[in-house]
């Protein structure tokens, strides 16, 4: 790359980070940013590289008006500045030279620095551009599996998310250091995992949860063992949510193990429930009669987020047929379903009845609720003969 594209990359880091030329010239850009400007991808935040970094995060922070927080501790620590909407983090410069600290990181593609100051000449003592033009991951040095086997995860989220291939030795030494990876904080590794899930290639992240199997690994993630037609699942429901794909290998796989998994890794309780509702809902239907393959009540309550993901599960498992009639159904009625209200409150169901607040008043609206989304209560005056007769049910 020669010196005027070195600088159009630059501007291109401009445009991203608009606040870029406020930091201080004697620093360089780094990491994952300048990866993803030489592939062409939008870069999510400035890793600046440079020494003294806790006072140019300063002046930074207080020439762009804009708050800054630590994050880590020494000799790694962070400053994070959030300005305009674009992340600057600040670190120190680790070692005697920008080429020292671009080696104590764990892949060529993240090891090339872009200075802040004029003629902004790449630094890639590593051949990282090389290996970016073959679309090959390959370590700096084996040894920084050890300094953090964390790493040995972001290898192959890395491989996933960017379609790698991962160079032999570097994968050998994967192999060696994987087990050691198993240790590291849940959440680190959760954080790994749904990125590597996040992959938009369904052949690259087909390999990437092989190896995690290849590697020991799926206990960590899955809580079970990863089975072929889970991965093949996960891999074909379209798009890149990690949450489907996760409700397929716990639809096809161990269900219970996975979730359970999932909280240990901290994706949190939200994410996991939404993981049952689809996987959940999708077993219901396939394992229904046809008849019953598109319960309106099971939809409702699942919402239509899960439906449209387990629309994407039966299409992915082989049952196109429920997955075409659903959503036929979803796309016909899918307003009318998710938004139904019972027609009477519990304050009205109470005035109708003559039955006292309390749980009988929120089983008669419930019923009624099931009613409606089954078609057979269309208006007030239905609802209210609905009710009276089940108030004198006993």
């Amino acid at each position: 790359m020669g010196e005027q594209q070195e600088a159009s990359l630059f501007a291109t880091a401009v445009r991203a980070f608009p606040l870029l030329r406020k930091v201080e010239p004697r620093g360089y850009l780094v990491g994952g940013a300048v990866r993803d400007l030489l592939l062409g991808r939008e870069p999510r935040d400035a890793d600046v590289a440079i020494r003294g970094a806790a006072d140019a995060a300063s002046r930074f922070a207080k020439d762009a008006g804009a708050r800054m927080v630590r994050l880590g501790a020494e000799p790694f620590e962070v400053i994070r500045v959030v300005a305009r909407g674009a992340i600057y983090d600040f670190a120190e410069i680790v070692g005697d030279t920008i080429e020292a600290d671009l080696g104590r990181r764990d892949f060529t593609i993240g090891a090339i620095a872009l200075p802040l100051a004029p003629p902004h000449e790449l630094v890639d003592p590593f051949g990282g551009r090389r290996d970016l033009e073959s679309a090959t991951l390959r370590t700096v040095r084996e040894s920084n599996f050890s300094d953090d086997p964390l790493r040995v995860v972001r290898g192959l989220r890395l491989m996933a998310e960017l379609a790698l291939t991962i160079d032999p030795a570097t994968l050998d030494a994967m192999r060696r250091y994987a087990r050691q990876a198993v240790d590291v904080a849940p959440e680190r590794l959760g954080v790994e995992w749904l990125a590597l899930l996040s992959a938009s290639s369904a052949e690259a992240l087909h390999s990437a949860l092989a190896l995690v199997r290849e590697l020991g690994l799926e206990l960590s993630f899955a809580g079970a063992p990863l089975e072929e037609a889970a991965m093949e699942a996960a891999v074909s429901v379209g798009g890149s949510d990690p949450v489907t794909r996760l409700a397929a290998l716990a639809l096809l796989g161990d269900g219970d193990a996975l979730c359970a998994t999932s909280m240990r890794l901290g994706l949190g309780a939200s994410r996991v429930d939404a993981v049952k509702r689809a996987a959940g809902l999708a077993r219901r239907l396939a394992e229904a009669a046809p008849a019953a393959a598109v319960d309106r009540v099971a939809l409702h309550d699942a919402g239509e987020e899960a439906t449209r993901r387990a629309i994407a599960l039966l299409r992915a498992t082989g049952r196109r047929d429920v997955s075409d009639e659903l959503g036929s159904l979803v796309s016909r009625d899918g307003v009318a379903i998710f938004a139904m209200r019972p027609l009477l409150d519990g304050d009205r169901i109470g005035a109708e009845t003559g039955i006292a607040p309390g749980p009988r008043i929120g089983a008669i609206r419930r019923a009624l609720l099931e009613a409606q989304l089954r078609g057979e209560i269309g208006n007030e005056a239905e609802a209210r003969e609905f009710v009276l007769e089940k108030s004198i049910e006993r």
